[in-house]
């Protein structure tokens, strides 16, 4: 076995097997302004993110993704999706990640963001963040 199939294999147990995506719908969200720039071709987007201390993870809304052009990698594993109320997701697992450099401020961060659908928001900072 090679190295590279070690460490992908050693990677793919520590992801958990499902995600919470997003909490009960506030009575106001906080919205915090981020640039998002891609690893690859360096091209910087300007967005509010939906700051959500309930989110398990950091997400991207799929079609976002898609239609920005941001090189995707598939995961091992699907990663099933829940709502806070214990249901499946209806935009099914998650299959996808992305590499973006987060940038917030003066503080920049390399960052890991499950892809899956967000229905309103384009992206959900959730408690591994803060």
């Amino acid at each position: 076995m090679s190295r590279d199939s070690k460490l992908k294999e050693r990677i793919s147990w520590l992801k958990p097997k499902h995600y919470f995506v997003q909490t009960v719908q506030p009575q106001s969200e906080l919205m915090i302004n981020v640039g998002l720039r891609t690893m690859d071709t360096h091209c910087m987007v300007d967005m509010e993110a939906l700051l959500d201390s309930g989110a398990t993870e950091m997400f991207i809304d799929k079609k976002f993704a898609e239609g920005n052009g941001i090189a995707m990698r598939l995961l091992d594993k699907p990663i099933q999706v829940y709502n806070v109320d214990g249901t499946l997701n209806q935009g099914g697992s998650i299959t996808h990640e992305v590499t973006l450099m987060l940038s917030h401020k003066r503080h920049k961060e390399k960052a890991v963001f499950e892809v899956c659908d967000l229905g309103k928001s384009t992206v959900i900072i959730g408690y591994t963040w803060l």
